[in-house]
């Protein structure tokens, strides 16, 4: 890709591509047409051979030269109703979830804090395998369950106003960054937190350290709680806390600057995990529909065991299957 002249070369059998002549034409001057946009693509001439399909392009690619283009309206960094209509129906957050239902998680989140009380959570961070090879992506449960949100980079805190269920619902998102879009994509950004996500409030994340030192400074007690069980507690409207100090370093670093007689790590787990004992009828619904991917993949495996079949064929059968019906990712390793 690094050619100022490439050729792209789509080899293979006649039956990979449309017989007739025009079909195939058509099929490249759409990849044509889908280039020119998305990469900046200076695209040549397009030629048909019956077995090679050619592409001929000048500077196709010009990353090291060119900014992504301007945002797409409603981008989100992940699937919406808007660019995903096959995914999720009108309303919903994620599949089978409305956005309605995880403003009422927070609110019962809110409901369990202490007067004047707040909460923090960060999104898991991103693991690589090797190098910048990332592994698949998994979100923090309990942030995925109050936010709806797939993605690394970012936290959230809710601050409740004195003994009443009003509240303040901050998202904290990544900060503009050119390289990581151009090659990754685009990610959550501050108008589609407030707009699409149900922000309150919107700030970069880089400035979280110094909004939770302001938040310290208020005189309001806290209490900052983890994964670590604890007998700790506060009387003055502790400030809960769950963060991953890879993902969240700007979080991390705040805290450990905190007078020790305000922080704690302890309780937060506690109530989300209380809260997700009783399943609402979308998440009712949502379980079923996994449960019936993995039993109608489960009979297909069963169809062809055979002594002659590899296990790795099975579990390659057993993960197209459930995908196929919908299913985004397995819940753990194939035994």
């Amino acid at each position: 890709i690094l050619n100022p002249r490439l050729n792209l070369v789509c080899s293979a059998g006649r039956d990979s591509f449309h017989p007739d002549r025009r079909m195939s034409m058509t099929m490249l001057r759409n990849l044509r047409n889908f280039l020119r946009p998305a990469h900046g693509a200076a695209v040549a001439s397009v030629t048909y051979k019956p077995s090679h399909l050619h592409l001929t392009s000048r500077a196709l690619f010009s990353f090291s030269a060119s900014e992504p283009s301007s945002r797409p309206s409603g981008e989100t960094g992940q699937p919406t109703p808007h660019t995903h209509p096959e995914l999720l129906a009108p309303g919903e957050l994620t599949p089978g979830i409305p956005a309605a239902e995880y403003a009422s998680r927070r609110r019962a989140l809110v409901e369990c804090l202490k007067p004047g009380g707040s909460a923090l959570l960060a999104a898991s961070p991103t693991v690589y395998m090797a190098g910048v090879i990332p592994f698949p992506y998994r979100q923090s449960a309990d942030f995925y369950y109050l936010t709806g949100i797939t993605q690394p980079g970012v936290a959230m805190l809710l601050e409740r106003h004195g003994a009443s269920s009003e509240h303040t619902y901050t998202l904290f998102v990544p900060d503009a960054d050119s390289h990581y879009e151009r090659w990754s994509g685009w990610r959550l950004d501050r108008e589609s937190a407030e707009n699409h996500f149900g922000a309150h409030q919107v700030a970069n994340i880089s400035e979280l350290a110094a909004y939770l030192s302001r938040l310290l400074s208020r005189g309001v007690a806290k209490s900052i709680a983890g994964d670590a069980p604890s007998t700790s507690t506060s009387t003055n409207g502790p400030l809960l806390y769950q963060v991953d100090n890879e993902g969240t370093p700007e979080a991390a670093a705040a805290l450990r600057s905190a007078p020790q007689h305000r922080v704690s790590r302890s309780g937060l787990q506690q109530l989300t995990h209380r809260m997700r004992w009783l399943k609402s009828d979308h998440e009712l619904a949502a379980m079923d529909r996994s449960a019936r991917a993995s039993a109608l993949a489960m009979r297909k495996c069963i169809a062809v065991s055979h002594p002659d079949v590899s296990e790795s064929t099975i579990q390659a059968l057993f993960e197209y299957e459930t995908r196929r019906m919908g299913v985004t990712r397995m819940a753990y390793p194939p035994v």
